[in-house]
């Protein structure tokens, strides 16, 4: 699909219209999107961002291209606001800068102008996903230990599945693993609307852009992207993006073993995929900085 007009977003096949901005920092301009109809005008979708102690101090903005991959657009500091150019019917979405967690899903309507609050939620959504591991039994229990009520189970998930649960802001769970009986997480559910809890094997990938002193097809200087794929593929804006990396550089990131992570190049195609292993406890994944060109 076409992409919004250009806010400011690292480069993608095509995305978004020019963004301005209260002081939210954004990034260098997409080219111009194509493939939508001459009556498919563009609109005006302000994102605003309050100021609250039940949330962080700021957001991460991200156009939705195909609705499967984030783009990002913007960093948003609470109490400020900016307006994205999009199309109708293109999404949006809103992270914690710090959890990752979701604070807001959006897709544009045909209105002119819209205005979208980022605020705190009451009824949230937590996703708990059971990474594939060896480490652990096959089974796991989900069960709710909020204050002021007998423990109650909410639901048993198998490795690689996972389990949706509808909860307050406050509201407290335990996972426990299955025949042990050992508690492998715990979560208490903030005000972010929607919460993934990962459940598995800590490892680390550590990832590297190998440099090149040849680029073919294409010029230098061009930048990898890493996407952790939510719960595998297919999912509504399921490839998160959680770092881009250009040529010499590396970068550790925390993750579960069995889980799986995408490599884009600058034009937004897939150039590898890597599934962390059990062991060791710290991987290392080297990238091909002639990935990272132009062609």
């Amino acid at each position: 699909s076409s992409a919004p007009a250009a806010s400011s977003a690292p480069a993608a096949s095509s995305a978004p219209a020019a963004s301005s901005a209260s002081t939210a920092s954004s990034a260098p301009a997409h080219r111009g999107g194509g493939g939508f109809p001459a009556a498919r005008s563009l609109v005006n979708v302000t994102f605003a961002f309050a100021r609250t102690p039940l949330l962080g101090g700021s957001a991460e903005l991200f156009w939705l291209s195909d609705n499967a991959t984030e783009r990002w657009y913007a960093s948003l500091p609470a109490g400020l606001e900016v307006t994205e150019r999009t199309y109708p019917g293109q999404c949006w979405r809103a992270r914690d800068a710090t959890t990752g967690n979701h604070l807001l899903s959006y897709c544009a309507t045909l209105a002119p102008s819209q205005t979208v609050a980022i605020a705190p939620a009451g009824a949230v959504r937590l996703d708990f996903h059971f990474s594939p591991t060896a480490k652990l039994a096959p089974s796991a229990t989900v069960v709710e230990e909020s204050a002021g009520r007998a423990p109650t189970t909410v639901g048993t998930l198998r490795q690689g599945g996972t389990l949706s649960v509808q909860a307050s802001a406050g509201a407290r769970y335990r996972v426990v693993e299955g025949g042990s009986g050992k508690t492998i997480a715990r979560q208490t559910a903030s005000h972010e609307a929607e919460q993934h809890v990962d459940i598995g094997s800590p490892v680390v990938l550590r990832f590297s852009v190998q440099p090149s002193r040849f680029h073919v097809g294409g010029e230098a200087g061009g930048r990898l992207s890493l996407y952790w794929s939510w719960a595998g593929e297919g999912g509504f804006g399921a490839e998160h993006l959680e770092a881009t990396l250009a040529e010499g550089e590396t970068r550790s990131i925390a993750t579960m073993s069995g889980e799986r992570w995408i490599v884009r190049d600058a034009a937004g195609r897939q150039v590898r995929a890597v599934v962390a292993a059990d062991a060791p406890a710290e991987q290392a994944v080297v990238l091909d900085a002639r990935w990272a060109v132009w062609h």
